[in-house]
């Protein structure tokens, strides 16, 4: 998402968004799996993500931990592959 919003200045809206960034070449199923994640899409970010830690970007409903009652998300924070440290 970040890198979308650097490349074109605006927020992506959908899936097809993020076919114009580097997640291509990272993942060749990346479309597929994207077709699992509830993508929230929100419009007001921060372009810096440590300014997002309260911002859900994704929910995944799938897997292991979720057939037991966790739940899974991404938060702004961690999107752009950032680690928080202790």
């Amino acid at each position: 998402m970040y890198e979308c919003h650097a490349q074109t200045g605006r927020w992506p809206t959908r899936v097809d968004d993020l076919s114009q960034t580097s997640l291509p070449t990272r993942s060749h199923v990346w479309r597929q799996t994207a077709n699992s994640i509830l993508f929230l899409w929100p419009q007001k970010l921060d372009s810096q993500a440590k300014n997002n830690s309260q911002v859900l970007l994704m929910h995944w409903e799938g897997g292991l931990f979720n057939s037991f009652g966790a739940r899974v998300g991404l938060l702004g924070r961690l999107a752009d592959g950032a680690r928080e440290e202790k």
